[in-house]
């Protein structure tokens, strides 16, 4: 796993088809669907994935989990199978295929599994700011019951792994993605039970926030979600967050630097910054701790929420909530969730992590193919 060109996102390699070529896929735990560019849709690292007539027809118990576009209804069994899929700041159309996907076991061996997965030929962007990164497709992740199995689920199914995953993004660009259970028996892994009521992201419920390890009194509703490269906030707890940032920058040398287009708000000092270290003595480590009876405490290091933009100054990382339309909850982006260890165990309904953790040397266990 590595950060892709423009350094804000996250993608895993995956091997697809027959012969198996590599694609770049941002990784997802907020949607189930599995998809992949098959026309020149926008800027991307490989050429569109050719199907191969591997399409699937209306009459499949696949095609009924998914949504169809207006414009392409199932009116006949015999008919190609077509999906649609929204996200936050976009909508991908395309028609679902059944192919080959390379799958990594323990032992190094490479066995080829037959998934389920879309075929993009459409994407609208609903905003330029918001434009989705340069890689060939979105690896769906989330445990939705009612929609399409993502690909974990499918190969969970089938007794070939347990409906276990989990990722480390690197702050330093690079990491790794495992499914399977392997690492459910590492030691020093924080768990929190899941809502079982949430069905489009991985969401533990509410928790209070902290601030330098202080309870705050603000609580909460929080969900995560690997495809938002930074940490989302309702207004209430963006604004409290930020007039405590502010109270305690008042007396030290840094002002708002209004002049940085690099995200809302920046600081700059007298001096340009080069790393979140030399900014240590001027900001204090944020958390939360979720209150559904596991008292479990995600610690956030400055590097969680704080970037150094490309014009030396420091940038909060955390942004608006209400700037993402119907966004109804905190939002726990990849910023957020770097140098840890994050485990989804869909078996047990339960989210855990583990911090600190060295993303750079992942341990033994099943791998999807990644560079």
């Amino acid at each position: 796993m590595k950060e892709n060109i423009d350094g804000k996102h996250y993608y895993a390699t995956v091997f697809l088809g027959n012969p198996a070529a590599p694609y770049y896929f941002d990784i997802d735990t907020g949607s189930d669907l599995t998809w992949v560019q098959c026309a020149n849709l926008q800027r991307t690292s490989h050429a569109p994935y050719n199907p191969h007539n591997a399409f699937i027809l209306c009459k499949d118990f696949f095609c009924s989990l998914v949504p169809q576009p207006p414009t392409n209804p199932c009116t006949s069994p015999t008919d190609q199978c077509h999906f649609m899929v929204d996200y936050i700041d976009s909508r991908t159309t395309g028609i679902l295929v059944r192919d080959s996907f390379l799958f990594r076991l323990t032992n190094g061996t490479i066995i080829p599994a037959t998934v389920t997965f879309g075929c993009a030929y459409n994407q609208n962007v609903r905003s330029p700011s918001h434009a989705p990164p340069p890689v060939d497709g979105v690896l769906g992740l989330a445990a939705l019951s009612d929609s399409l199995p993502s690909i974990v689920l499918q190969l969970a199914d089938r007794g070939i792994i347990r409906n276990v995953l989990g990722h480390c993004l690197g702050s330093q660009g690079v990491g790794y993605f495992f499914v399977g259970d392997e690492l459910l028996s590492s030691t020093g892994i924080i768990w929190t039970p899941l809502l079982s009521s949430a069905t489009n992201f991985y969401m533990p419920g509410h928790a209070q926030l902290l601030y330098d390890g202080i309870n705050t009194g603000n609580v909460g509703l929080y969900a995560f979600d690997s495809r938002s490269t930074y940490t989302y906030f309702l207004p209430e707890t963006y604004n409290l967050v930020l007039h405590l940032i502010e109270s305690n920058l008042v007396g030290k040398p840094l002002d708002e630097a209004l002049e940085d287009p690099t995200l809302p708000v920046c600081w700059k000092g007298p001096t340009s910054f080069n790393s979140i270290g030399q900014v240590n003595s001027y900001f204090k480590p944020l958390g939360l701790g979720f209150v559904n009876g596991t008292n479990a405490q995600l610690h956030l290091t400055l590097e969680n929420y704080l970037i150094i933009s490309n014009h030396g100054n420091v940038c909060l990382g955390i942004l608006d909530g209400s700037t993402v339309e119907g966004l109804g909850f905190n939002l726990i982006g990849d910023i957020s969730m770097q140098d840890k260890l994050f485990v989804y165990d869909n078996e047990n309904g339960r989210i855990g992590w583990a911090d600190p953790s060295n993303c750079n040397n992942p341990p033994s266990c099943n791998f999807l193919p990644y560079t």
